[in-house]
């Protein structure tokens, strides 16, 4: 069972277009202990994020989504909020989404299929808290 989180009602914006992914995904989370916002793609993740200014503590996106794809949103999201901390997720390697040098060992990333333990260790990694 994956760790609690350590601190009460920390906010995970979950942006991801599969619908299975998200929901096994925010079932996880919330089981830990946060707070989970959904959107199923960029465009809806934006919206959600303008109402929920500074509450927010982490953006766990997909990479590839329709309308608005991760990268995108986030370079949008940190026009609004400079300093929220994102998780990417996607099934492709690392090296495929962050081809540019440097990028990818420094980008916060989640492999698709993941576990629940996984997916705690890298929560709680991206948001500053000891795997």
């Amino acid at each position: 069972m994956p760790e609690k989180a350590p601190r009460v009602a920390e906010t995970i914006l979950l942006v991801e277009d599969e619908a299975a992914v998200r929901g096994l995904a925010k079932r996880i989370l919330t089981q830990m202990g946060y707070r989970v916002l959904e959107a199923s793609d960029g465009a809806i993740a934006l919206r959600i994020a303008a109402g929920h200014v500074g509450e927010i503590d982490l953006v766990l996106t997909d990479v590839a989504m329709p309308n608005l794809g991760g990268r995108g949103m986030v370079e949008e999201l940190r026009e609004l909020s400079p300093g929220i901390r994102v998780l990417f997720m996607s099934g492709y390697p690392r090296e495929e989404i962050f081809p540019e040098k440097g990028v990818a060992g420094n980008t916060p990333y989640l492999q698709k299929p993941f576990t629940s333990e996984t997916l705690s260790a890298e929560v709680r990694s991206a948001l500053g808290y000891a795997r």
